[in-house]
């Protein structure tokens, strides 16, 4: 932002998640905190419900079954993955944290484990069917392991992958000092032109 780019989170928050919030109950996760204190604020039931964002779960299942929002916006799958590439595109630099994927993990549920990478593999589907000859990168990492590993309800020490997405020559100049996680960041701020 203070380069003077756009930027977003393209998760949306449900009610009861500010709900727990206001009231002390809940503290920010780590991608939370970091956009709300750098003044950005988190997309909302509204933002979902008028297309701005998506939830975490990527469908809206879960709003609607969990939350007991009946009339929240469905999607199917590889129609999120498009969605999520139409909003990505509104952005210099967007971002989309997926945590089912964590959850399932700490619960050692292998048919959740399984039921989470199809949804993820059908959302990359169509999210690479959009992003065709399009501008830009896509970035798929995990800051831990935990789901290859059922046999624990903790993070593992797994290294995971950096996928990138996009223009061959682009993906060389952004992953070529990239060593580990702590590379990321420095790689998005050369690739988006941020002096640090």
């Amino acid at each position: 932002m203070n380069a003077g780019k756009r930027t977003a989170l393209l998760n949306a928050y449900p009610p009861p998640y500010f709900d727990g919030i206001d009231s002390g109950k809940r503290l920010y996760s780590a991608i939370p905190l970091a956009l709300t204190n750098a003044g950005i604020p988190l997309f909302t039931k509204e933002d979902y419900f008028a297309g701005s964002a998506l939830s975490a779960d990527f469908t809206g299942k879960g709003w609607a079954e969990f939350l007991n929002l009946p009339d929240a916006p469905i999607h199917e799958p590889e129609a999120a993955g498009k969605k999520l590439a139409e909003l990505a595109l509104q952005y210099d630099f967007s971002f989309f944290e997926y945590w089912a994927s964590d959850y399932a993990g700490h619960k050692q549920d292998m048919d959740s484990a399984v039921r989470q990478l199809e949804r993820f593999d059908d959302v990359l589907k169509g999210l690479l069917a959009i992003w065709q000859n399009k501008d830009g990168l896509i970035l798929l990492t995990s800051d831990h392991g935990n789901m290859e590993d059922l046999s624990t309800r903790k993070h593992t020490a797994a290294n995971v992958p950096l996928l990138l997405f996009g223009d061959l020559n682009e993906r060389r100049e952004f992953q070529k000092e990239i060593r580990d996680l702590t590379g990321i960041a420095p790689a998005i701020n050369s690739y988006l032109n941020i002096n640090q």
